[in-house]
């Protein structure tokens, strides 16, 4: 059972995952192709906003440049060319809802005319004035005549720098507001319109329009110039498009309501539950079918083990017990007259073996035969084997207690020959010992020695080349004197070099105010020649500025000289103080060399002395070893003696335990292969 779970669990839970992954896809997939006509719609209505701003300003481009609005007197035939050609505009555009003028003197030209029209309050009128010639678009406003919202683009005309007067025209929202009504998006979306102020503007909805939204995610995340917004008012799931019109100051949305995506999703939901229930059952039955399977082949293995744990081994597994199929059973319940030809396939069925080189089943049933046949010849082999190995038990155990009888008189007498041998071991040993510790005193000696005779070796070797070290540190500072001496000549010759180039600079300065007054006096020259000596006053006054400049660099220049002499006479006290400790350094070089020659010549003496004490010492350890190898020798022959009594005796010992471990043995040996005879006796082999 648990495996039907199992298989039924991995048949359905990646179905369900594959369906819940293709109804989110499909969700998404819907609500991008739904956000997608947004976008277009609410494009191509922006754009078509766009072109009918477009149109206004260039309808009032073109009128502006009418000679009935500049060129004309003023009178009636102006006022009524002006008028014609304001209607044939009106008439001519599609989106101009109204066009008129209003002179500066005052007035209202329109093909309607209004009483007492106060142009000049109007923001459309004003701002027109103050633009001086360029295009203004009024905002989004309920007009008071036609109670209707509009916008009005405006433009002042200009002649010879004043203003005559201003054309308007109103921009007309009914076309635009059927285009509004007539544009699809999905199926429940629409287009609607907002001022740049966040109100409405057009809307199927009615009751929306002028309905102040400024506060509301729809305006206020509009923050480019187009783009998506979710506003969960209209839509939690899909996107709201929107667009700018900034010539008109209006914005452009294209949305859908919250049910846009309901039957869609509900059509998938359908189809996902479909299959859904479909893989179920498939599921079902397949796990059904294969747990009866698999039930079956499991009965017939636990069944083979069953047997063998039991001890029968003449159990073998045959094709039949690891068939998928019931064959045997299909064959004994179909309706046939040929009896005779169903009982032998189904004998066949049964007892044909399993293929070694089958499926997997069958690689498992023919593995288990070949264990089975495997166990069952090693189980012979012990059940042969126990009997005789309780016949040789009989025979050691005999040959053991004669073996342990021998072994314990050659034991005893071994033991009194160990003891005194012992006792002559024991005192050349402590002979041994004395001799051992005067050679180690005398190797001290020795140590010691070998020791100050490499510590003088080593004073007299490092003393040797500190005076080597004293000798370099004596030439090299005989060098830095000498090169002290040539640096003091070096800065007083530079110091004689620096008076002469004061000396070049005071001639320099001389010259340049030469220059000067020469510069000058060509300047009166040039300036009494009059317009002729112009140009010669322009080259007088640069040979002045040119002078002036060299007298300038002249006295940086001599500024300069003197920092350098004064640094070079304070260079020169210092190398004077330095060459007199210098003399004082080179006396007490001298001294240490003095005192390091005597010291190795004191150190050469030491060491003479040190080789005597060492040869004596080499003498004394000669002796002393001839001595302590006669003692060693004899201590040794003791020791051999001894060790060999010893090893005798516990060799004799240890054959003794081994005989006795060895009879213990032969015992645990005959229990073993009892009790082993007696365990194989309850496997059935035949």
């Amino acid at each position: 059972m648990k495996v039907g779970v199992t298989l039924f669990l991995l048949f359905i839970i990646p179905v369900i995952i594959v369906l819940s992954a293709t109804t989110i896809n499909t969700k998404n997939s819907i609500a991008k192709r739904i956000e997608a006509s947004e976008k277009s719609t609410t494009t191509q209505v922006a754009n078509q906003f766009d072109w009918a701003g477009q149109e206004l300003e260039d309808t009032i481009e073109a009128l502006a440049q009418k000679a009935s609005f500049r060129y004309m007197e003023k009178g009636p035939e102006k006022d009524d060319a002006i008028l014609e050609d304001l209607k044939l505009a009106k008439a001519s555009g599609l989106y101009i809802e109204d066009a008129y003028y209003a002179p500066i003197e005052g007035g209202l030209i329109r093909e309607e005319a209004i009483v007492d029209f106060d142009s000049a309050s109007r923001v459309w009128y004003q701002r027109a004035v103050e633009r001086r010639g360029a295009i203004f678009w009024t905002e989004p406003y309920t007009d008071y005549v036609t109670g209707e919202v509009g916008l009005t683009v405006s433009k002042a005309i200009i002649k010879e720098s004043e203003v005559i007067g201003v054309i308007g025209l109103d921009l007309s929202l009914k076309n635009l507001t059927k285009l509004i009504t007539s544009s699809q998006v999905g199926t429940t979306g629409e287009i609607f319109v907002l001022s740049d102020k966040g109100n409405y503007l057009i809307s199927r909805d009615q009751e929306k329009v002028e309905k102040d939204v400024s506060n509301k995610p729809i305006f206020k995340e509009a923050d480019d110039q187009f783009g998506f917004i979710l506003d969960k008012t209209f839509n939690k799931d899909i996107q709201t498009y929107y667009k700018k019109v900034g010539r008109l100051g209006v914005i452009i949305y294209g949305a859908v309501q919250a049910d846009e995506m309901v039957e869609e999703n509900q059509a998938s939901i359908r189809s996902a539950f479909v299959v859904t229930v479909l893989s179920l059952i498939v599921a079902l039955v397949a796990a059904l079918l294969f747990t009866l399977m698999i039930k079956r082949i499991a009965n017939a293995i636990i069944s083979a083990f069953t047997r063998v744990e039991q001890g029968d081994l003449t159990v073998q597994m045959t094709h039949s017990d690891i068939t998928l199929t019931p064959k045997i059973k299909w064959l004994k319940k179909r309706k046939t007259n040929s009896k005779k030809l169903s009982k032998e396939l189904t004998k066949l069925i049964v007892e044909k073996e399993v293929n070694p080189n089958g499926d997997e089943l069958n690689q498992i049933a023919f593995s288990f035969n070949r264990m089975v046949k495997n166990y069952k010849a090693i189980v012979g082999d012990i059940k042969k084997n126990s009997q005789t190995i309780l016949d040789m038990t009989l025979s050691l155990t005999e040959i053991s207690k004669q073996t342990t009888s021998a072994t314990e008189e050659v034991s005893e007498t071994i033991s009194g020959i160990a003891e005194a041998t012992g006792i002559q071991t024991q005192d050349t040993e402590e002979t041994a010992n004395k001799m051992d510790e005067l050679s180690t005193i005398l190797a001290g000696v020795e140590e010691s020695v070998q020791i100050i005779g490499k510590s003088a070796d080593d004073t007299t070797v490092a003393n040797g080349r500190n005076s080597e070290k004293m000798f370099d540190v004596y030439e090299n500072w005989q060098a830095n004197i000498q090169m002290m001496l040539q640096l003091t000549e070096s800065i007083n010759a530079v110091d004689e070099d620096i008076q002469s180039i004061e000396t070049i600079s005071k001639a320099i300065s001389g010259i340049s105010a030469q220059t000067n007054l020469l510069a000058l006096n060509a300047s009166i020259e040039a300036a009494r020649a009059g317009e002729s000596g112009r140009g010669f006053a322009v080259v007088a006054d640069e040979v002045r500025k040119l002078a002036e400049q060299s007298a300038q660099s002249t006295r940086s220049i001599t500024d300069i000289i003197k920092t350098v002499q004064k640094s070079s006479q304070t260079m020169i006290a210092k190398m004077s103080e330095s060459f007199e400790e210098s003399e004082k350094q080179t006396r007490t070089i001298d001294e240490a060399i003095d005192s390091a020659n005597t010291v190795t010549d004191q150190m050469e003496i030491l060491v003479e002395n040190i080789i005597n004490v060492v040869g004596l010492s080499s003498q004394i350890e000669s002796k002393k070893d001839d001595t302590l190898a006669s003692v060693e020798n004899i201590a040794a022959s003791a020791q051999e003696n001894s060790a060999g009594t010893e090893q005798v005796s516990a060799n004799a010992e240890e054959i003794l335990a081994t005989m006795e471990e060895f009879s213990a043995n032969i015992h645990d040996l005959d229990n073993i292969a009892k009790k082993l005879a007696d365990e194989t006796s309850q496997f059935k082999l035949e």
